[in-house]
């Protein structure tokens, strides 16, 4: 699991951030984070000033390692509140399916999450593919259970 609170993160091959996504997961993750402020800049400012971030849910993360990355991270109930308090949910598709020589797209739920006044909040990245308790919980929260899988 990763939690970045910069979006040039996601295209950064850096060791601390490396994201093994397809270009195209990573560019339809951009273009819904930048879409309340229309830019990349403007984006991380907001998120700057508010501490918004994305939390990244890899495939094969355990209920444990998700939730000793969270204490880690001193956000124990970041998980909690992106369940309870979800503005909206979208299936991202893997348009690039050269990237895993893969025949079937890979899925990934993109929630969003307000959780104060302010408008500061986060979102989360959810393979499909992925077998923690928090994938059935969002599923299930978004009536998606037949992408279970």
């Amino acid at each position: 699991m990763q939690i970045l609170s910069n979006i040039d993160d996601i295209y950064e091959s850096s060791s601390t951030h490396h994201l093994a996504l397809s270009h195209s997961i990573k560019a339809q993750i951009v273009q819904h984070l930048i879409l309340p402020f229309e830019t990349v800049e403007a984006t991380n400012d907001y998120w700057n000033d508010y501490k918004c971030y994305l939390l990244i849910i890899d495939s094969l993360d355990t209920d444990k390692e998700i939730n000793e990355t969270l204490i880690n991270a001193g956000m124990p109930d970041a998980l909690k509140r992106v369940i309870e308090c979800h503005e909206y949910g979208i299936v991202l598709v893997d348009h690039d399916l050269d990237s895993d020589k893969s025949t079937q797209p890979r899925c990934y739920l993109l929630t969003m999450s307000i959780t104060c006044d302010d408008g500061s909040g986060n979102y989360l990245l959810l393979p499909l593919i992925n077998q923690s308790k928090y994938k059935n919980e969002m599923l299930h929260q978004f009536n998606l259970e037949q992408m279970a899988h």
